[in-house]
């Protein structure tokens, strides 16, 4: 074999058998070149070569957003977490207790004690006597003169108003309207209707069946 370049041989006429390999060579290269444009097209049709492995997908958990109470430390509670809220009714506050006052009826029929006096004769009957006159210069309790209300006013107890009416039923010489103008240390505190009177009309104790017509 010749040691010389390929080149200054075929110059030189070297050895026809190397042209020819080289010829052959270049022969298999364009036969490679001419299948790869026939076969193209073809290839383009096989579905499997140009399917892409789709990307692997990533699931991503969305979680729920954590909150805490203001100035809060410590363990954080989910923002879905339910409390359970207690609902109460309205208070509504009871009206304060107003004692109902007692309701006096505007009259009745009750049974008295009778007893009498008489100012004039001073003493127990008398709230405030002259010595010097030997009068008796007190008023009633309504402040009216007494001398003017014989047989027709009376001294009742304080459970009675003033200007109470007193009208008798029973006994029979007692019938009448009796005005309650006065009051009594005796008669305090009992069923006792003292008529201011010149005499005595009916026995001590004895018992008086009159209306109570209150004013």
């Amino acid at each position: 074999m010749s040691s010389r370049p390929w080149l200054l041989e075929k110059q030189s006429g070297g050895n026809s058998a190397d042209a020819t390999g080289v010829l052959g060579f270049v022969g298999f290269i364009g036969y490679f070149v001419v299948m790869g444009i026939i076969m193209t097209p073809l290839l383009s049709q096989i579905k499997w070569l140009h399917e892409e492995t789709p990307a692997p997908t990533k699931v991503v958990q969305q979680l729920p957003e954590q909150y805490m109470d203001p100035g809060y430390v410590g363990a954080k509670y989910p923002a879905t977490a339910t409390a359970t809220i207690a609902v109460y009714p309205t208070y509504t506050p009871y009206p304060t207790y107003t004692p109902e006052p007692t309701v006096t009826p505007a009259h009745e029929v009750k049974t008295f004690l009778y007893s009498y006096y008489d100012p004039a004769l001073g003493s127990v009957n008398c709230h405030t006597w002259d010595e010097n006159t030997g009068e008796c210069v007190s008023t009633m309790a309504s402040g009216l003169p007494w001398r003017e209300w014989y047989g027709k006013a009376v001294a009742c107890d304080s459970y009675y108003p003033l200007w109470t009416i007193f009208k008798v039923i029973e006994p029979e010489n007692m019938r009448g309207e009796y005005v309650c103008l006065d009051r009594g240390g005796l008669i305090e505190g009992t069923a006792y209707l003292d008529f201011l009177d010149v005499y005595q009309r009916l026995p001590w104790n004895a018992s008086v069946t009159a209306e109570v017509i209150f004013p």
